[in-house]
């Protein structure tokens, strides 16, 4: 046993240094710091303005109303700011469908839409057989940080009149 011992004292082997291994321990410290702050700023949602203002404030400066009518859903704005990326919601004989409508609706105007973009991608035409209700839900083009970018005004759900 006591030889044993001389050759593990005796041995030529060395350890790193504490100056390394303190070295090391910062790198990986950083990099797993960046990685954690990459991976949590994808849950932070990126701030869109629109006319100097959040998009949250902006949307209560869209007035909009829309009536259904041989297959058409018109939509006026009587706001002061166009209206983008406007989803309609539908329900017919117990189903629900939405449909993305393609375009705008400026300030000051009316706009009729015939077809819209279901969930599938597809586009479809508006024409159902007598719909229970429908309502659209608006967005706006605000400015963020990567450039122009569209905002749901979630809040701002306007009911269809159906004729």
């Amino acid at each position: 046993m006591t030889k044993l011992k001389r050759g593990m004292l005796n041995s030529d082997k060395k350890g790193l240094s504490p100056i390394i291994a303190t070295l090391l321990l910062v790198a990986v410290v950083v990099t797993l710091s960046a990685i954690v702050f990459i991976w949590a700023g994808r849950f932070i949602p990126e701030v869109i303005s629109k006319q100097g203002m959040p998009a949250e404030q902006a949307c209560e400066n869209l007035v909009l109303s829309a009536t259904f009518e041989g297959g058409k859903v018109i939509i006026t704005n009587s706001g002061n700011i166009p209206a983008y990326g406007i989803s309609l919601f539908a329900k017919s004989r117990g189903r629900s469908e939405r449909f993305d409508l393609e375009g705008s609706v400026m300030a000051g105007t009316s706009r009729e839409f015939s077809s819209g973009i279901d969930e599938d991608g597809n586009t479809k035409s508006l024409r159902f057989d007598g719909p229970e209700s429908m309502e659209i839900i608006p967005g706006i083009l605000g400015e963020g940080e990567t450039g122009k970018k569209v905002y749901k005004c979630e809040k701002i759900i306007v009911p269809v009149t159906i004729q």
